[in-house]
């Protein structure tokens, strides 16, 4: 006994499951794939976190030692200044007090 369109509709039925088999199939591959690409790009991002990371480590220790040169630069430039002021004042008061001695002539201690 068979009722009519009961075979188009068992038909259907298996042409539904096989194309949701497939599509299932196709899904399953594509979620697996997906899920390598996140694991490569999880570790890409740690190494690039690691990487910052340690650059801005550098960075902090390089801007520091900056700090430490400018301080120095500072303070030789001072201390140039300083002694810049005391040998125009010592070089002035030589020649206020007659200590200034013209060229050519040289003094005992020179000659040997």
């Amino acid at each position: 006994m068979s009722w009519p369109g009961l075979h188009q509709a068992v038909d259907d039925l298996q042409f539904l499951v096989d194309m949701s088999s497939q599509t299932t199939s196709q899904l399953e591959q594509e979620h697996s794939s997906m899920e390598a690409s996140l694991q490569d790009v999880k570790a890409e991002s740690a190494t690039l976190k690691e990487t910052l990371a340690m650059q801005n480590q550098t960075k902090e220790e390089l801007q520091r030692k900056l700090n430490e040169l400018g301080q120095e630069h500072r303070s030789l430039a001072a201390q140039h200044a300083l002694s810049t002021k005391e040998a125009a004042q010592q070089k002035q008061a030589s020649t206020c007090f007659g200590l200034h001695r013209p060229k050519g002539i040289l003094l005992e201690s020179a000659i040997v």
